[in-house]
């Protein structure tokens, strides 16, 4: 079984950028690089409101 992290960045910050090279970097020193994928990249998921328009 495969655990998937996955990192994304609100407003292109780079926050998501170093989180994966950090969590590379972990998953490398812990020999777990065949056990965790991380994923980075585009949204996985659309962005859509979440707030209820009032009538």
């Amino acid at each position: 079984m495969t655990l998937r992290v996955a990192f994304m960045c609100v407003q292109n910050a780079g926050r998501s950028q170093m989180a994966t090279v950090f969590a590379e970097q972990e998953r490398t020193e812990r020999g777990l690089t065949e056990a965790v994928e991380i994923l980075t990249g585009e949204p996985i998921l659309p962005i859509t409101s979440t707030t209820k328009s009032s009538r």
